[in-house]
């Protein structure tokens, strides 16, 4: 819907799986935001937070553990101070670890 335009929104596992093909399709490479992000040294993380308009304490909690897919504005500005991933590529990886995590937790409760 037009007012969840910029807003984190929860989408169904059906819609986000199709999103994520669609995004693959796109740009079809295998890119790892959390690889990229843990082979940076403790000032090169402190200066992309800061390019990137966010914190370190958000990146490592929210982003990297899956908590969160940002918006898009946020992931513009992820995707612009990486200068190696697209905005595209970003949004592939924030879905698939999330549908990916969501899945564990399922396989998890079913046993």
């Amino acid at each position: 819907p037009r007012h969840q335009i910029g807003k984190a929104t929860k989408l169904g596992t059906c819609n986000a799986t199709v999103l994520v093909a669609i995004i693959r399709r796109m740009d079809d490479t295998s890119k790892d935001f959390a690889s990229w992000y843990g082979g940076l040294g403790e000032p090169e993380r402190d200066s992309f937070a800061r390019r990137a308009n966010t914190t370190r304490g958000y990146i490592e909690t929210h982003l990297l553990g899956a908590q969160k897919i940002p918006r898009a504005e946020s992931m513009e500005a992820l995707a612009k101070a990486t200068e190696t991933f697209t905005v595209a590529e970003l949004a592939a990886w924030f879905y698939e670890a999330t549908l990916t995590r969501k899945a564990h937790r399922n396989s998890q409760g079913a046993q």
